[in-house]
């Protein structure tokens, strides 16, 4: 395996005494994913996107990026070989929760085994995490996305086995 872990430097600006700012480094080691997935990301921001690419390639993921829901549900359709799908709630087009629900739907017309549907939101309010699990999303993640929290997430994810 190309990497034994994975060490993100992230500089944050930190404010000192008068107007001058110093970058401080914060070191965080994640190990990569021994288990490979494909993953579907449905995000409508550019740098949102970028930076969940990178996150995954570094965790030893493969991932697809769309705009919007509706591009996320036709890029499922075509192909049914992703191992989960990241999906942003809020999208124009047609949002995560209208997307899931037509994946949903069409996973319980066809019966076939569902696919992991993540829900990603900036929203931390309480009770969203309960209404999203609800609606059936499988688990949620909030932006901006920590890498621990990441991978944590994508080595909880059973591995799919689909009968042919």
């Amino acid at each position: 395996m190309l990497f034994r872990s994975l060490e993100l430097c992230l500089y944050l600006p930190q404010q000192k005494a008068g107007t001058v700012r110093e970058r401080t480094s914060f070191m965080t080691t994640v190990e990569p994913s021994t288990r490979p997935f494909k993953i579907l990301v449905a995000e409508d921001n550019l740098m949102n996107q970028r930076t969940t690419e990178l996150l995954l390639k570094k965790l030893g993921h493969t991932s697809f990026c769309v705009d919007d829901g509706q591009q996320a549900v036709e890029a499922w359709q075509q192909d049914s070989g992703y191992d989960l799908i990241l999906m942003d709630i809020h999208m124009p087009v047609l949002g995560g929760i209208e997307a899931l629900e037509m994946i949903r739907s069409t996973e319980s017309e066809t019966g076939s085994a569902p696919v992991p549907i993540i829900a990603l939101t900036a929203d931390v309010l309480k009770g969203t995490e309960e209404k999203l699990l609800n609606l059936g999303f499988d688990a949620y993640l909030t932006k901006p996305l920590r890498v621990n929290d990441l991978a944590d997430l994508l080595r909880s994810i059973p591995i799919r086995v689909t009968m042919s």
